[in-house]
Parts: structure tokens; C-alpha cells; sequence
């Protein structure tokens, strides 16, 4: 009897432990998978901002329509941006591209302290996709010869032009310290849901911005996609999509 009722409880055990398992796999899994990606040597990165012109200062206002006038293209067109780069630690670089130009526009480099804009590349950018229509401006704009090729952000924000708040300067924080177990935690107060793949996606609030994210290993390392839409209409970035590979 007691042989049977030992049998019994260790029964129900396993079975608790293998519910117990089976429900945390998604979230240790994930877990393990973000531990490998904060200690990654490097990562590469492509991501898609679509700005909201209703929030955009006067300048950049103005700029915009200087750019919609010179590529004779639509508004929306020099909205949707995307970004592709690399770095390693707090240091990234950054090729800008926009839908209404097929040149990279220019190059952003940022680290800890500052970042700066390749002005010289999107002189070039302009100067290389003005329309036929616009033959005697295209004449008429000089080799570039200025000796600096490049702008701080300090300097685009003193002549009303804000990148920071596209790519934010300063130390990323410093994850590296946390555990399977922190990171279980912190992805168990999240949503969490399956797409038709079968891939799992975590959703959740940031801020000013709704997000999901999945975070998937390949063989390059560890594969993070992340979603995001502005939950009010008074942010500069109305929606985005990036896709970040750490390579380990």
C-alpha cells in the first residue's frame, strides 16, 4: 500500500514538474537566448522609422519641404526611413536611407559622449538624385570643397534639427549583470502570444510606444526582431521595425 501510494505521489509529481517545464520553456528558452545576446561582441542592425509630420519642428518642417521641392517626390516618401549598421559596445554606425532617394542620404557615428552626420555624403546624395527637370540647379551646384565632412548633432540641434530623439546617444544599460532567472521574470509580465511560424513574441508598453519582440538563435548568434507603434500621436516616430543580429 505504501509502495503504491509512493508511486502515486511521485506520479503526480513528474507530471507537475514536466506542466511546470512545458509552460516555462517559451520564457527560458527566450531567457538563455538574451543572456547570450547582451555579451555579444557585435551586432548588425536594419530598421524601418516612419516620422509623424504633425510633430516635426518648424524646421524640420522646412527642411522636409525643401527635400519634397528638390526631389520633387511626396511628402511621405521622405518619411519612411531606414537605417542599416554595426558597432560594438556603445559605438555604432549608421547608413540613412529614405524611400524617395536611392542613394544612402548620409552616415550617422555615435558613441557615449556625441554623434555626427556625414554632411559631404548627403551633399552628394542631392546632388546625385536631383530630377532632369531640375538640369540648371544640378549645373549650377559646386564640387564639394569644405575641409569638415561632418556635423555634431549639437550643431543640427542648434539650427532646430533633432536626431536624438531617431538615435539616442549615451550608454546603453549595462545588462550583462542579469540572471536567467531576472530575465524570466521580467518576460513573464509581459504578454506573450504564437504567429502562424510558431515563433513566440512578447508584447508589452515602453514608454510612449507599444511593443513586441521575438528573439530567435541562428548561427550567427542571436536573432532579436522588434515592433513598435507610438500609443499617442505626439511622437516624432509613428511606427518602426528593427531587426537586430548579435553576432556572438
Amino acid at each position: 500500500m505504501k509502495k503504491k501510494i509512493f508511486y502515486f505521489v511521485l506520479t503526480v509529481f513528474m507530471i507537475v514538474i514536466a506542466a511546470v517545464f512545458i509552460l516555462l520553456q517559451p520564457y527560458l528558452k527566450t531567457a538563455i537566448a538574451l543572456g547570450k545576446a547582451v555579451k555579444a561582441d557585435s551586432t548588425e542592425f536594419e530598421a524601418k522609422v516612419c516620422l509623424n509630420a504633425d510633430v516635426l519642428s518648424e524646421n524640420e518642417k522646412g527642411f522636409i519641404d525643401v527635400l519634397e521641392w528638390t526631389f520633387q517626390v511626396e511628402e511621405e516618401e521622405l518619411l519612411n526611413l531606414r537605417f542599416t549598421g554595426s558597432g560594438a559596445e556603445n559605438e555604432r554606425t549608421v547608413t540613412v536611407y529614405c524611400d524617395a532617394v536611392k542613394y544612402p542620404l548620409t552616415e550617422i557615428h555615435y558613441g557615449e559622449d556625441q554623434g555626427t552626420v556625414n554632411i559631404k555624403m548627403f551633399y552628394e546624395a542631392v546632388e546625385e538624385s536631383l530630377p532632369d527637370k531640375l538640369w540648371l540647379l544640378k549645373t549650377l551646384l559646386p564640387e564639394w570643397d569644405l575641409e569638415e565632412e561632418t556635423v555634431s548633432f549639437e550643431q543640427l540641434k542648434a539650427l532646430g534639427i533633432d536626431l536624438e530623439a531617431l538615435v539616442p546617444v549615451g550608454k546603453t544599460p549595462d545588462l550583462k549583470a542579469a540572471s536567467v532567472m531576472q530575465y524570466i521574470y521580467l518576460l513573464s509580465r509581459l504578454e506573450k502570444e504564437e504567429d502562424e511560424k510558431g515563433d513566440i513574441w512578447f508584447l508589452g508598453n515602453y514608454g510612449n510606444y507599444s511593443f513586441r519582440f521575438c528573439v530567435k538563435e541562428n548561427e550567427d548568434g542571436v536573432l532579436i526582431l522588434l515592433r513598435g507603434e507610438a500609443l499617442g500621436e505626439d511622437q516624432k516616430i509613428k511606427d518602426f521595425e528593427t531587426d537586430m543580429q548579435f553576432v556572438l
